[in-house]
């Protein structure tokens, strides 16, 4: 991440809104670091659902240097001993006002979770590694690893022989 100190006044962090969209949008075309789980066209849906935040610049409050939200885990209930989530995007913009603005915008998406009262379980599946620092530097740990395969060879198995599938005949049926 690249970061660059500015004078003040210090950059914003706030919960994100529906109102945000636009900018949003626009940091996502412009950004440098981006991460997100399914389209842009989730974004509203995560908006109104999920946990989010905006870094914005305070003398341009269209202008965001951040984007962090967190929505419930695929397939998970609601559940008052375990709150599972997954971080569902993390855009960056390419000037940051610093690497600790960064982490201040992850960790007030993760107190925005924290405030529901269940123990919290956060989910990032990335090998981002500008992703990876940032939720380190976070108070993250990697707690596993998934592994994907790939088939590299091409022959596939010998194919069966060709049968040829008729109706029984009537006279046939004594052989069986």
């Amino acid at each position: 991440m690249a970061s660059h100190s500015f004078p003040h006044p210090p950059p914003m962090i706030r919960p994100a809104t529906l109102a945000d969209l636009p900018a949003i949008r626009r940091l996502w075309q412009e950004s440098r670091h981006l991460f997100l789980v399914g389209g842009l066209e989730d974004v509203p849906d995560l908006l109104r659902r999920g946990s989010a935040a905006v870094g914005q610049w305070p003398d341009a409050a269209d202008e965001l240097w951040g984007f962090v939200a967190c929505a419930a885990a695929a397939g998970d209930e609601p559940s008052p001993a375990l709150q599972r989530v997954a971080l569902r995007a993390a855009l960056l913009a390419r000037r940051l006002p610093s690497d600790a603005a960064a982490e201040a915008l992850v960790r007030q998406v993760l107190t925005g979770l924290a405030g529901q009262g269940s123990p919290l379980e956060v989910m990032a599946l990335t090998d981002e590694s500008w992703l990876v620092r940032l939720l380190t530097a976070s108070g993250f740990a990697i707690a596993d690893y998934l592994c994907f395969y790939l088939r590299t060879r091409r022959s596939l198995p010998p194919a069966p022989p060709v049968a040829l599938l008729r109706p029984l005949a009537q006279e046939e049926i004594p052989a069986l």
